[in-house]
């Protein structure tokens, strides 16, 4: 018998009738038979894109501290940011270090990210590690 779909979980029979007015199961040639539905497909894990900008601020920091680049201004220039982009992602190192682990071991989940830049820009902005980690809890609550 073809099956014409589902409703609320049911299926729907096709059937028609004959000229011997007897039921028949009437296949559509255009409608493929139904086939359980794909298993739905395994998360997709990556680091965070504000991991992933501490990392870049890291290795930014070594090539400047080994001369690769002059300062920051010439960092900019050769890698092209603007000079206060390369701040904001430098700034990024002033987070307290048990933080800065935290952020390095977050991931986004199927493309969802667990926090924006903009957000630990924000805990950044305390002087302090305590006022820091403090933010960080409120920000992660």
């Amino acid at each position: 018998m073809a099956l014409l779909g589902t409703i609320r979980g049911h299926m729907i029979p096709l059937l028609v009738a004959d000229q011997q007015r007897r039921r028949v199961d009437i296949a559509d040639p255009r409608v493929p038979p139904l086939e359980p539905p794909p298993p739905p497909p395994a998360e997709v894990r990556r680091p965070a894109r504000v991991a992933q900008v501490l990392a870049r601020a890291h290795r930014l920091e070594a090539a400047i501290a080994a001369g690769d680049y002059a300062d920051r201004a010439d960092a900019a220039r050769q890698l092209g940011f603007t000079r206060a982009r390369i701040t904001q992602i430098l700034d990024l190192l002033l987070l307290a270090p048990d933080l800065q682990g935290q952020v390095l071991e977050l991931e986004a989940v199927d493309g969802v990210e667990p926090m924006s830049e903009r957000a630990l820009r924000d805990v950044v902005r305390h002087e302090t590690w305590a006022d820091q980690r403090a933010a960080w809890a409120v920000l992660r609550a």
